[in-house]
């Protein structure tokens, strides 16, 4: 009995020591929004980050706030070194800060500029004034398992044109092997062999757009490309749970009206054509 207890006690000991120095890969995640409507601006910002105490968490934080940043300092500028805001000096740590400092200065901004252009259009005519601009930005979380981690940046604007529109980094991959953003999915030289499974996506695509009634010899009518070849996508490609996702930005390959084009490639079909970064975060 004395030596069947001290074999549980050792058992015992042995999975303790394997708990503790057993490390988890998942990143600890902070949600943080700041939102302010006035006559001129309605604003919201809304960025998921990590937030733990690992490297892992560090990295992936920081890039996050440096793609966060420049993307919301270039807001609605379209002139040569023109920015919105200067770049943010306080502890890039202390994420609420940071999420506040980008977001008031975005959004006070755009405000001005909304403001510039209601007060230019009374000298024409003082009876019309311009509608308020808008900005909905959004940093989210995707998706994660021990091989990687996925985060989407898009923001919502409108400056007061017939319609509004969706810019942003899009989709945002990291490796946690490695902390290092995928940069690139399809190995350029398979770029021919990837074609078939593009223009399949970009066909269910359309025909869940215009509710089955698609007829797929159509397709290059819409498109804006030549010779029948479809670019990559902008946006680089990420995991999702059925396949790589594939999402096109607004007017990169084909009119207003087709929207974002979004489809998935199943992992098994696009396998042999992946980078060599791609394919670490699958093995």
């Amino acid at each position: 009995m004395r030596k069947y207890t001290s074999m549980i006690a050792a058992m015992a000991l042995a999975f303790s020591v394997i708990s503790c120095t057993e490390k988890s890969s998942d990143l600890v995640l902070k949600t943080t929004s700041f939102t302010e409507n006035n006559e001129d601006i309605e604003y919201s910002l809304t960025a998921t980050l990590p937030v733990g105490k690992s490297d892992l968490d560090d990295s992936i934080r920081e890039q996050l706030l440096g793609i966060l940043e420049n993307d919301l300092i270039g807001l609605a500028c379209f002139e040569e070194d023109e920015r919105l805001f200067t770049p943010y000096e306080g502890d890039k740590k202390d994420v609420e800060s940071y999420v506040k400092y980008v977001g008031e200065n975005s959004c006070h901004g755009l405000g001005a500029k909304s403001h510039e252009m209601k007060e230019e259009a009374k000298e024409y005519d003082d009876e019309y004034t311009p509608p308020s601009w808008g900005c909905d930005a959004s940093l989210d979380f995707l998706s994660q398992t021990d091989k990687y981690a996925v985060f989407s940046l898009y923001e919502n604007v409108y400056y007061g044109g017939a319609h509004g529109g969706v810019i942003g980094a899009g989709s945002i991959t990291f490796s946690k092997a490695t902390h290092k953003r995928i940069t690139s999915v399809v190995n350029p030289a398979y770029f021919h062999e990837v074609q078939p499974l593009i223009i399949k996506g970009l066909n269910e695509y359309m025909a869940k757009y215009s509710d089955g009634e698609w007829n797929e010899d159509t397709l290059f009518d819409w498109l804006f490309v030549d010779d029948q070849i479809v670019p990559l996508p902008n946006i680089v490609p990420y995991p999702s749970p059925e396949g790589w996702n594939f999402t096109y930005r607004e007017y990169e390959i084909g009119p207003y009206a087709m929207g974002m084009p979004e489809f998935v490639i199943p992992f098994e079909d696009l396998q042999p054509y992946l980078t060599e970064e791609a394919a670490a975060i699958m093995n």
